[in-house]
Formats: C-alpha cells, structure tokens, sequence
C-alpha cells in the first residue's frame, strides 16, 4: 500500500478484528465475514464510492460474460439497477479500464 508502513498497517490489522470482536461480543453476533463487511461499512472504512464503483465493475463483468455483444444494453441494466445514469456508469467503468 502506498504510504503505509507494515508496522502501521499491522497495527491497524490489529486494532480492526480487536474492534470488531468486541462490537460482535456485545451485540451477540457471529464473528465473520459478513458481519466484519458491515462493521467496516458501519465505521466509514470503505466508502459508498468504492462499494458501487466495486459493485458495477463486478457485475459489469459477469454480465459480460453472459453476453459478450452488448455493452450499451449492459450498462443501461446497470444504471436502472442501481439507479445511476448511463453516463456514470460509462465513467465508472473507463475509469477502472474495464472497456
């Protein structure tokens, strides 16, 4: 990672699970994947641009897959899907270089 040293990225791997165990503990939640998601959420760790661009790219894809002629249709379905416009769909995608 840019910037961040192992020793302070250890510490924040540290600090986080401690965080999210102890958050789990007092509300009685299973301690896992899903939970650690929105715990991470919850705190404002990963931002609501990073879900939908990280959304849109991955469905972006697997829809490709399915069908690989038609961007323009792709796009418009994820759009409506998510309620965004087409054109920041569009963006979303060249920005992450996926056209």
């Amino acid at each position: 990672m840019d910037g961040v040293s192992k020793q302070l990225l250890d510490q924040f791997h540290e600090l986080t699970l401690q965080e999210f165990t102890d958050v789990c503990m007092d509300q009685h939640l299973e301690v896992n994947v899903r939970n650690l998601l929105t715990f991470l959420i919850d705190e404002e760790m990963i931002s609501s641009s990073c879900i939908r661009r990280f959304t849109i790219v991955k469905e972006y894809r697997r829809l490709r897959q399915k069908n690989a002629s038609n961007k323009t249709g792709i796009v418009n379905k994820l759009a409506e899907r998510y309620h965004l416009s087409g054109r920041a769909v569009w963006s979303m995608l060249q920005k992450e270089k996926v056209l």
